[in-house]
């Protein structure tokens, strides 16, 4: 199951964290494994440790150093990580990109003001991604990760945007293939090789 931004707490809810004066409810065995895009945090009422201490399915929270929201309700990206924090150890990890704002965790493809007719933005944006992602890995070749890529300072905001989308990608379908699939090449990777893929644009936690 995944969700995003107040979507994102209805993951937890369904993975076990528990909310203040609400019951829990029974949930069907077939959910495996949640995704928290953007992870909600209320430090009001009961303790952090309280909440989501009940945590029972492994959880991937996807946030970045800029992941505020428009409204105002979460004024310091830090606090998205409290869920992974305070969740206890086993099968939990924690994706924490560089520049990502709240936009681009909603799903959105492109940057706001991308342009659309450069020719030479298009080349360098496949020159980026070609690089990235290992020289065509597809979306299970995880031993294939580990090609340099340009660091996010020498390369344009659009194409940044597409590196941050191809690490949460890439992540969120090695944690699935680990937890759904029971794929014990993507658990080795997430362990032992994707910090090393994800370079400097991101950081994977895990407990």
């Amino acid at each position: 199951m995944t969700g995003f931004d107040l979507g994102a707490q209805t993951a937890m809810v369904v993975a076990g964290e528990h909310i203040e004066s609400v019951e829990p409810p029974e949930w069907p065995h077939a959910v495996k494994a949640v995704i928290a895009l953007s992870p909600y945090a209320d430090f009001s009422g009961m303790g952090m440790q309280t909440n989501f201490r009940p945590v029972r399915l492994p959880v991937l929270g996807v946030t970045s150093a800029e992941d505020t929201d428009a409204y105002g309700l979460v004024t310091s990206a830090m606090v998205r990580r409290a869920p992974f924090e305070y969740m206890p150890p086993g099968r939990k990890y924690m994706l924490v990109l560089v520049g990502a704002p709240h936009s681009l965790l909603s799903g959105r493809e492109t940057q706001p003001d991308e342009s659309t007719d450069g020719a030479r933005a298009g080349t360098e944006r496949g020159n980026a991604a070609e690089q990235r992602s290992g020289g065509g890995r597809g979306r299970r070749g995880f031993g294939g990760r580990g090609s340099e890529r340009p660091s996010p300072a020498s390369i344009s905001p659009a194409v940044n945007w597409r590196m941050e989308l191809a690490d949460a990608e890439g992540v969120t379908l090695a944690y699935l293939d680990a937890t759904v699939k029971d794929d014990a090449i993507a658990r080795e990777w997430l362990q032992k090789d994707a910090q090393r893929w994800l370079g400097d644009t991101a950081q994977l936690l895990a407990k």
